[in-house]
């Protein structure tokens, strides 16, 4: 147990039986569950890293105050969830799916879309794609011109912290029912309620930004409805592209 388990969860999860032995435990009725997960798994023990034999004092101890381990297919059949995957590194360890899915169907991601976002950001300026997140966003997209998102810094928009509140009616009629470009939709329905930097507030209008941001620096990713983008293509030449749904927008 000496390799590097960074960011690993536990294949093994934990949860409150049934009874392990009649009427030893009560029953978990409200189905909770908790996993474990540990960062590293080695020699000495120190903030991220937990030392074999710790580890398995922390399983004795569990296993004392009346937790025991689930399989995972016995976890799927408690919980109703579509997939479950989990990955250590670049390395998928599990990947399960249930309810007649498998990896081929596609999901609408929501807001989880806004975390490949920020990574695709970090990518682009790997790649010097991106200049510096210190850029305003007009910078990479001109048709946001002096409006409140295009004076933006990147870094801003990556902290939701923009100071701009987008009219999401006015945005999605623009997008979807004319020929008016991303760009110049976020630049006419922006309005700035607090300076740049000094609040943060949850926003979609700052992901919309920095996907348009990243259409202009990758020419081959393809934008469909709202923040959501097809990984595959960003990874891929601009003639392997395979569409998603939704029409492109600039």
């Amino acid at each position: 147990m000496t390799r590097s388990l960074r960011a690993c969860l536990l294949a093994c999860v934990l949860t409150w039986p049934a009874a392990v032995v009649a009427g030893e435990l009560p029953p978990n009725e409200l189905g909770r569950v908790m996993i474990l997960e540990y960062h590293k798994i080695d020699q000495p023990e120190e903030r991220w890293t937990r030392t074999p034999d710790n580890f398995r004092r922390d399983l004795e101890r569990l296993w004392e105050r009346g937790y025991r381990l689930v399989a995972l297919n016995d976890f799927l059949d408690r919980v109703p969830v579509t997939g479950l995957l989990i990955a250590r590194d670049d390395t998928i360890l599990t990947e399960t799916y249930q309810y007649a899915r498998t990896d081929r169907d596609r999901f609408d991601g929501h807001s989880m879309t806004k975390a490949l976002i920020s990574m695709l950001m970090g990518i682009a300026v790997g790649e010097h794609r991106i200049r510096s997140i210190g850029d305003s966003a007009s910078t990479y997209v001109p048709a946001l011109g002096k409006s409140p998102y295009g004076e933006t810094p990147l870094r801003e928009l990556l902290l939701m912290s923009s100071g701009v509140t987008l009219n999401e009616d006015a945005f999605w009629k623009d997008v979807f029912t004319s020929d008016e470009g991303t760009g110049k939709s976020l630049a006419k329905s922006g309005t700035r309620t607090s300076p740049i930097g000094t609040t943060f507030k949850y926003s979609s209008g700052d992901s919309e930004v920095l996907t348009t941001v990243l259409r202009h620096g990758y020419s081959s990713i393809q934008v469909g409805r709202g923040s959501w983008i097809h990984l595959e293509v960003c990874l891929v030449p601009a003639d392997a592209r395979s569409g998603v749904g939704g029409r492109e927008v600039d």
